[in-house]
């Protein structure tokens, strides 16, 4: 597959540069997940085959870029377009477990992307760091699946943004902030239930019709360098200790969300026996971890 690419970059003063560039990439490996779940093992990785076509997309991107005088503060916008054709996905009610013909529950569309980032950058000093700001979306349509309505895609997350800290106050100390908030995952949850045989089965409306909570968390860090100051880099040996704090404030992020649980009082997660009851529609969240602190000690020779 040919895969051609333009890129053109222009100096609009000492400190304004531009930059404009087109691409044109193709895959031939896809990754088909069950999006009702956010995180399952039904995934299936498929080549390129004669039923199955490569998926190539073409991006246009521009940006410009702006340095102060000393270097000492970078700023930069860009934004960007994609275009995907023969984006598969599987269809509703797909068969997907042990099923020697996945390719029959397979079909294809098209795909949009569209977004811009900005990026402010101290690069070096006594306190150096970034804060970046990101708007993206990616829109599916696919004619046979979610009635002709275009869906958002599994990794569809609109706003991203990331602030990142390092200061140095001595230099044996170097002190660290990452703060990470983005828009929560796609997901599809059921919109109502119908009974069948007399049990409830949950009805699902539209494809990715809901998200998880947003995402964010907040890592901290301290380094103490041991080495005898004064010493050279590449010089017998250096080593270090790092403290270290992940999800400092103890965020609950879902690694996953169940429907049609009872939580209790207590917290205890009951799922109803009754099934002919009226179903509950209480969501029950399932995280990984809190707050993680840890240390750890570094040599080099």
């Amino acid at each position: 597959s040919l895969e051609p690419r333009i890129s053109l970059k222009y100096k609009l003063s000492n400190n304004f540069q531009g930059k404009i560039t087109w691409s044109r990439n193709s895959q031939f490996e896809f990754l088909i997940s069950n999006s009702v779940s956010p995180f399952t093992s039904l995934e299936t990785w498929l080549p390129a085959s004669p039923n199955i076509k490569p998926m190539n997309a073409n991006q246009l991107t521009t940006g410009i870029l702006f340095n102060s005088n000393n270097e000492s503060l970078t700023v930069s916008l860009e934004a960007f377009y994609k275009e995907m054709n023969n984006y598969i996905s599987y269809v509703d009610h797909a068969y997907m477990l042990f099923n020697p013909h996945i390719e029959g529950e397979i079909e294809c569309g098209t795909g949009e992307s569209y977004g811009f980032d900005i990026l402010l950058q101290k690069p070096f000093g006594k306190i150096d760091g970034w804060v970046s700001y990101s708007f993206a979306r990616t829109m599916i349509d696919i004619p046979d699946i979610n009635n002709g309505v275009p869906f958002p895609a599994r990794y569809d997350r609109p706003h991203s943004f990331n602030f990142y800290i390092n200061y140095n106050p001595t230099p044996k100390w170097d002190i660290t902030a990452n703060w990470v908030y983005t828009s929560g995952n796609p997901i599809t949850t059921p919109t109502g239930f119908y009974y069948y045989n007399g049990y409830q089965v949950p009805f699902y409306d539209e494809r990715n019709n809901d998200r998880l909570p947003d995402y964010h968390r907040l890592d901290l860090s301290a380094e103490l360098n041991l080495t005898r100051p004064g010493k050279q880099p590449g010089s017998g040996y250096h080593h270090s200790i790092r403290f270290s704090i992940l999800n400092a404030y103890g965020r609950k992020n879902p690694f996953s969300i169940n429907f049609n649980k009872i939580l209790k009082d207590s917290g205890a997660i009951v799922v109803p026996k009754d099934h002919n009851t009226p179903p509950e529609l209480q969501t029950t969240m399932m995280y990984i971890y809190g707050a993680i602190p840890s240390i750890s000690y570094s040599f080099n020779f």
